[in-house]
């Protein structure tokens, strides 16, 4: 399960050519004057990637299981994650919400990292920061390179990715267009 996204404010509109083996090319389109965080264009490229991946109507083609995974726990490092529970606190495993073995409590396991919670028509949950160091440091695993061509005096801009793996471009057979609140800020420190 991923952490549910806040309403948030579109920045970009989105334009990306098909990817061709490691390579994405597209565009920016700022919505509402909208910058990119230009200290962080591989994560900013990682993020779109990602985003992409979350649509179910821009993402066009099926990734693999170990990508999918992939994906997931990198979008938990961006926004957070959310983790299911009893009623009592104890962690229970996603797929059959049974509680895990060996038993253990959420606030154990996850101390000084749960910043909200609720319930769903599923079962309750608690929500974990977002870890924007780890994202950071795994991006370098995605991203190979991030270039950007734009005229710094506005925010509309080209840009060209290299990730590491094709595989990491596989949902992103077709051109497509979608908005995005990323702008390659990372997550605040709690």
């Amino acid at each position: 399960m991923a952490a549910s996204i806040p309403a948030m404010t579109m920045m970009f509109d989105v334009f990306l050519h098909a990817g061709q083996g490691t390579r994405l090319v597209g565009g920016v389109i700022s919505r509402n004057d909208g910058e990119i965080h230009r200290g962080h264009l591989p994560e900013f490229g990682l993020q779109l990637i990602l985003d992409a991946w979350r649509s179910a109507w821009v993402a066009n083609a099926p990734l693999s299981p170990e990508t999918e995974a992939e994906f997931a726990e990198l979008w938990g490092l961006l926004l957070g994650r959310d983790v299911r529970v009893d009623s009592a606190g104890y962690l229970l495993r996603d797929d059959t919400l049974e509680v895990r073995e060996p038993r253990a409590r959420a606030s154990d396991v996850y101390a000084g990292q749960v910043v909200g919670g609720g319930k769903d028509e599923r079962s309750r949950y608690l929500s974990l920061k977002p870890d924007a160091g780890e994202f950071v440091r795994r991006t370098s695993g995605v991203i190979a390179s991030f270039d950007l061509t734009d005229d710094e005096a506005w925010p509309d801009a080209d840009f060209e990715l290299e990730v590491t793996d094709g595989r990491y471009l596989a949902h992103l057979s077709a051109n497509a267009w979608f908005e995005t609140a990323f702008t390659g800020a990372l997550p605040y420190a709690y």
